[in-house]
């Protein structure tokens, strides 16, 4: 149940906040849900380099390789 909201969460987000950060949200959110699930030990700086190192590899995959265009959320805008 607790990684459908997250998935749930990340699919309402996506457009808004943009593939990127959505991604890196929804990784980092199932990496300490399933810390917490198993017990294991959760270091913050860990995490946040397994959500931002995964958010860009996933980018790099369907964005640049692949070549299909992730949304962009209201960054795009900002610049």
């Amino acid at each position: 149940l607790g990684i459908l909201v997250i998935v749930v969460a990340y699919a309402l987000l996506l457009n808004v906040l943009g593939y990127f950060v959505s991604i890196a949200l929804m990784l980092g959110a199932t990496a300490y849900y399933q810390a917490h699930f198993y017990r294991s030990v959760r270091r913050v700086p860990v995490m946040v380099g397994l959500a931002l190192g995964g958010a860009f590899l996933f980018w790099l995959i369907f964005d640049q390789l692949v070549g299909i265009p992730m949304p962009d959320g209201f960054w795009r805008h900002l610049w």
